[in-house]
């Protein structure tokens, strides 16, 4: 997803941003999804509330994999991820170091990243 730009463009700091994740992931669409990656997660408020919206309407969600640079360092974001409602139980969600989303072994290697697992 491209969000951050869309945010800054589009919505501004003014903007309810409730109504319009309603708009643009309607309920219908986001109970359907399995799993979701969000690579390049930077903490932003407005990220949040779109994972919070996600878990708490994903009735078939099975997976959410988050990405950033490090999570150690942050652990209050990390807590406040695992404290959003869940509709789906068996969702897990993934805390991932930020190039562990790379599946290319070529693209991998020249990133300098240990091998896809």
């Amino acid at each position: 997803m491209i969000h951050e730009q869309v945010f800054i463009m589009y919505l501004g700091e003014d903007y309810e941003f409730g109504s319009i994740l309603k708009q643009t992931f309607p309920v219908s669409f986001v109970e359907r999804l399995k799993v979701i990656e969000m690579n390049n997660f930077k903490d932003g408020e407005q990220e949040f509330k779109l994972i919070e919206y996600l878990l708490k309407n994903g009735k078939s969600l099975e997976k959410i994999a988050l990405g950033r640079d490090g999570w150690k360092s942050v652990p209050n974001h990390y807590n406040r991820i695992l404290s959003f409602k869940k509709y789906s139980k068996d969702c897990n969600i993934e805390f991932r170091k930020r190039g562990n989303f790379v599946k290319s072994s070529q693209l991998r290697r020249a990133l300098n990243l240990v091998p896809w697992q």
